[in-house]
């Protein structure tokens, strides 16, 4: 008990590690209240006095009732709206065309001196389709349970499925099995969107092997790397009971962490949504339709948080097996980060179907998305047999749990280990790679190798490749609302130069769309001549005016532009249509840009207290300072090895994005002048689409190099706490609050980072000024390092 204790107070006296797991918890918290903006109608204190009045009045009814209640009241609210926003004639006679079983008049004449308020009535329309919404769900979830017995039973029919011996027949028998005992649980409808809020736990899943492969260092790494394992290996308690030791606080802290930071997510979830019914079924949430579990609410807030911490424990076992094996901790870190990625790939990648489906299930990315467990329901082939993958991931992680400490613990006792030597099978690999490197013994190499290896950012460098493929943008031919999917019809007809054929298109659908067409002027004289009935016209112009307010606001933006291109012709500029939509990938997407920053920024700053902080822990800078090569070359290594990771960086975040974003951007026509494009009048050069994106990639590969040089000085200044404390404040900090709504760009690193401040909003100026100013900084500091002399240490 005693050495646990002390391993106890050990790893809490690391302010580092507290700051991590600190941080870590902020942004979880922050990105999940980020992603709750989108549902902050339902947090309106009216919205939820409609909702309740609406569900008093629903339990009172049958399933059926109340949806054909429902149904009508939305649709009234509908044609309030409708009637607030346009012509209420026109709005009455869609409501009675969409609902002719429903006596709409004499609705009308109840409601006649009612004053409807806009903002109250589209309140009460997202009440009761929500209601609306649920009620369905209720009444299709019988006729689920009853579609999966049906498939069972025609299934057994068919002559593929009929071998009664055969994995498929008793598959489709334990499925219906499975669901059969779900037909006593009703779902209910006074749940609240708690549950799917804390479910969605994609972050705190990739942040947690990475604490944990932190916290792993600091507990099993890191004394080994200051040389004490022998002198603690000699002592009473330096065997095996040292291991256990770290073990137990090993899993107490990961158990701890899985608590807090999914915790966090049920609480804040809960704040944010409020509890609702947790007695009720858990099926009684549309997502959770496919659980063959008749558990509560409640019961699975608890069976999630159990899942998480289990896979918090699976994951520490899985890291403490790499992190206590003779290698050193770069290639533990590395084969950790290896292993993890390709399980999530298996995860996501191999189908339900396929013969390799149990490397999908059985797996750490499987056990660690707590919400499949019970969202899911799937059989493995294990000998014919069908086997639950909920079971095979239980025993999964149990075996892990157990099997892999012990494991682990015999690893990293006295008795069983050697002296730091590698396994015999890589032992020829690691004499040739000696070998190879002895060629290139210059000191630039030497501060690579610290860098990369030493300061395992080699692991963080692979670990950032993967990450980048999930940054690539996804850009769809139509995308958006109505408006945006007319506009860029129109846009694929005009993009390129404004000629006399986009004129006479332009005013043939302006024609259109204000009646004044052909075919408007002959349906008229149809009409007046007796040729065309009156309901015959009027459906025509029913069908006319709903095309027409379709397409009005996408065309007015078109025309907006036409505007802006015919002002910049008169001037004798070229000027045509571009896809403003997909031009703002280019040049105002902030967002992603903002995040890029941010990754930079935070991976940079490992690798620059990586490397000037190496030789300060090991209190040795003052001899590499004393020798011939420690005055100007060491300062300089340092330096260029840093902008060369910045370059490293920067390349895996914004080549393979950059790369996807031209090859899919396809209505933007390169060689036309940036400014004459509306919204981007201010831009103050007349230079081309194509010459803007290459300026913008060099000004942020300028910012990115004028950050590595800033922090280089820092890091090299000061100790590492105190730089680490500095850059964070300077440059990770800014991103964060961007990211939390707060904006400071325009006053700190980040604005030289986001382009729409130069090429949207004319900050060309004021940019030019500050890169100077920032250039001679630059300049200044490494001239400091070029002057570099032996200092003192501090």
């Amino acid at each position: 008990m005693k050495q646990v204790w002390y391993e106890w107070k050990k790893l809490i006296s690391d302010k580092s590690v507290l700051l991590v797991v600190v941080l870590s918890m902020c942004i979880v918290i922050g990105y999940q209240w980020k992603n709750a903006d989108s549902h902050s109608w339902q947090q309106n204190a009216s919205y939820q006095e409609y909702y309740e009045a609406a569900l008093t009045t629903v339990e009172e009814m049958d399933a059926e009732t109340a949806r054909q209640w429902l149904q009508e009241e939305s649709a009234w609210q509908s044609f309030l709206l409708s009637a607030a926003y346009g012509d209420s004639d026109m709005a009455f006679e869609l409501l009675q065309m969409n609902t002719p079983e429903v006596d709409w008049n004499k609705r009308l004449k109840e409601n006649a001196n009612e004053k409807a308020d806009i903002q109250q009535t589209q309140q009460k329309y997202q009440a009761f389709t929500e209601l609306l919404e649920r009620v369905n769900y209720v009444i299709s979830y019988e006729e689920f349970l009853e579609s999966v017995k049906t498939q069972a039973q025609s299934m057994s029919r068919l002559s593929l499925f009929s071998d009664v011996d055969s994995f498929s027949q008793k598959n489709i028998q334990k499925t219906a099995e499975a669901y059969e005992k779900m037909s006593s649980v009703q779902p209910g409808l006074t749940y609240s969107d708690a549950a799917d809020a804390w479910s969605d736990s994609a972050l705190a899943d990739v942040i947690v092997p990475g604490l944990l492969l932190f916290l792993g260092w600091a507990i099993f790494r890191k004394e080994k790397e200051a040389g004490l394992y022998q002198l603690l290996g000699s002592t009473k308690r330096g065997h095996l009971e040292m291991a256990l030791a770290k073990t137990i606080v090993y899993f107490f802290f990961a158990v701890l962490l899985a608590i807090l930071l999914y915790g966090s997510q049920i609480v804040l979830a809960i704040l944010m949504y409020g509890m609702g019914d947790m007695t009720l079924a858990l099926i009684s949430i549309p997502s959770f339709r496919n659980c063959p579990y008749p558990i509560s609410i409640q019961q699975y807030l608890i069976l999630y948080l159990a899942v998480k911490v289990l896979a918090a424990l699976f994951y520490a076992s899985v890291i403490m097996a790499m992190l206590t094996r003779r290698w050193r901790f770069g290639i533990a870190a590395s084969a950790c980060v290896v292993v993890i990625c390709l399980e999530y790939l298996a995860y996501k990648q191999i189908n339900s179907v396929s013969k390799w489906n149990s490397l999908k299930y059985l797996n750490l990315a499987a056990v660690i998305d707590a919400k499949a467990w019970f969202c899911e329901y799937h059989n493995l082939n294990i000998l014919s047999q069908p086997f639950s993958v909920v079971t095979g991931k239980l025993l999964l992680v149990l075996c892990g749990i157990i099997l892999l400490p012990v494991v682990s613990c015999i690893s990293f006792s006295k008795e069983t280990r050697e002296s730091g030597k590698l396994p015999r099978c890589f032992q020829l690999v690691a004499n040739s790679m000696a070998k190879l490197c002895a060629q290139h013994r210059g000191l630039f190499w030497h501060e690579g190798y610290k860098l990369y290896k030493l300061g395992a950012m080699a692991v963080i460098i692979v670990l950032l490749l993967f990450f980048s493929t999930r940054l690539l943008p996804d850009i769809e031919s139509h995308k958006g609302n109505t408006d945006q999917q007319v506009y860029q019809y129109y846009i694929e007809k005009l993009s390129g130069a404004y000629t006399q054929e986009s004129r006479d298109y332009l005013q043939q659908e302006l024609q259109l769309l204000n009646m004044e067409d052909e075919e408007a002027v002959q349906k008229r004289q149809q009409y007046e001549q007796g040729e065309l009935s009156e309901d015959e016209y009027e459906k025509w112009q029913m069908y006319r005016q709903l095309l027409s307010d379709t397409r009005k606001k996408g065309f007015q933006r078109v025309m907006e532009q036409a505007a802006v291109i015919e002002k910049h012709l008169s001037l004798g500029e070229e000027a045509g249509f571009v896809d403003v939509d997909q031009l703002a990938y280019l040049f105002q997407d902030n967002k992603k840009q903002a995040i890029f920053a941010m990754i930079f920024a935070a991976v940079f700053l490992l690798g620059a207290t990586a490397l000037f902080g190496i030789e300060r822990q090991a209190e040795s800078s003052l001899l590499l300072q004393s020798t011939k090569l420690g005055k100007r070359p060491v300062a300089m290594c340092k330096l260029m090895q840093m902008v060369v990771l910045a370059s490293v960086i920067i390349a895996i975040l914004y080549v393979p994005y950059d790369s996807v974003l031209l090859k899919n951007i396809e209505r933007i026509p390169m060689e036309l002048s940036l400014n004459t494009v509306i919204g981007y009048e201010k831009f103050e050069l007349s230079i081309s689409i194509r010459h803007a994106f290459l300026i913008k990639t060099i000004l942020q590969y300028f910012t990115v190099i004028s950050v590595c040089i800033v922090v280089s000085l820092l890091a090299y200044r000061l100790n590492p706490a105190s730089a680490a404390i500095l850059c964070f404040l300077f440059f990770l900090m800014p991103c964060f609050l961007y990211w939390l709504g707060i904006d400071l760009s325009t006053w700190t690193w980040l604005g030289l980072f986001l382009p729409e401040l130069i090429f949207a909003n004319g900050g060309t100026a004021r940019y030019y000024m500050e890169a100077v100013i920032v250039l001679l900084i630059d300049m200044k500091i490494v001239f400091y390092f070029w002057d570099a002399e032996i200092r003192t240490g501090r």
